[in-house]
């Protein structure tokens, strides 16, 4: 009575997403999933969990179940999307465990918001490969070079220099000079 009150005030103020399922229906989400998600408890409660889950991720989210043997392996974190009410992207990296629910097995699934981690990562990584673009294709020649050695030689000087990019990559400098 006491400790399944002092649990429940955990899990309804986690600051992770935390949802039950019992074969595959929703039977409880914390305040955190409804605020992200946009719904309300009764909107959520009784529908099918994997309708929430990004449609590319259901395959690889149901094979990763099957993998991990539910209940019977090691569970490992894995990266996932859900859609919200309004159809936005939600990124969320998750563990998902076994638990008693009402006397049923059920699976818990705690998982943290990295949607905000996954749009830097894809900021970066686009700003990294226009970068790359603009290294490769100018019409100078660009070497990069830490404490001597050759980290990054563009296609100019490859033409150049009549060395292969293997060439001159992990070479010190002063000898192509």
């Amino acid at each position: 009575a006491e400790s399944e009150e002092k649990y429940r005030l955990v899990v309804e103020n986690a600051d992770e997403i935390i949802g039950v399922t019992i074969d595959g229906i929703l039977q409880f989400v914390n305040r955190k999933a409804l605020a992200l998600f946009g719904y309300t408890e009764n909107e959520l409660v009784g529908t099918p969990a994997i309708d929430h889950v990004h449609p590319d991720d259901r395959l690889p989210l149901l094979r990763h179940w099957k993998k991990i043997g539910f209940g019977k392996g090691k569970n490992r974190p894995f990266v996932m999307r859900f859609i919200g009410k309004d159809g936005n992207v939600i990124w969320t990296e998750n563990s998902i465990v076994p638990i008693q629910w009402q006397g049923k097995i059920a699976a818990i699934n705690i998982a943290t918001d990295i949607t905000e981690r996954k749009r830097i990562e894809d900021a970066l990584r686009e700003s990294e490969e226009k970068y790359r673009l603009v290294v490769e294709n100018a019409d100078e020649l660009i070497s990069v070079s830490v404490d001597g050695v050759l980290q990054l030689v563009n296609r100019k000087m490859t033409l150049v220099s009549s060395y292969t990019e293997g060439e001159l990559i992990g070479k010190p400098a002063v000898e192509f000079i």
